[in-house]
C-alpha cells in the first residue's frame, strides 16, 4: 500500500508543477496571439485565433488533469 501512497504523491506533485507551467505557456501564448493580432493585419488575426485556441484547449486540458486523477484514485481498487 505504501507504493500506492508514493504513486499518488508523485502524481499530485507532478500535476501540480505542470500546472504551473502551463499557466505561463499559456499567458505566452495569448501574447504572441496578441502579437499577431496587432501586427499582422486580417492575416494577423486569423493566425492569433489558432494561438488563442491553442491556449484555450491547453489551460482546459491542464485544469481537468487533477481531478481526472481524483477520480481515478477514487474509483482504483487493488
Amino acid at each position: 500500500m505504501d507504493f500506492i501512497a508514493n504513486l499518488n504523491t508523485f502524481g499530485y506533485k507532478m500535476i501540480s508543477q505542470g500546472q504551473t507551467i502551463l499557466m505561463m505557456l499559456a499567458v505566452g501564448a495569448v501574447v504572441v496571439g496578441a502579437i499577431l493580432q496587432i501586427t499582422g493585419g486580417r492575416e494577423g488575426l486569423d493566425k492569433a485565433k489558432k494561438w488563442y485556441i491553442g491556449a484555450l484547449v491547453g489551460f482546459t486540458i491542464g485544469m481537468v488533469a487533477k481531478p481526472l486523477l481524483e477520480l481515478f484514485k477514487q474509483n482504483m481498487m487493488f
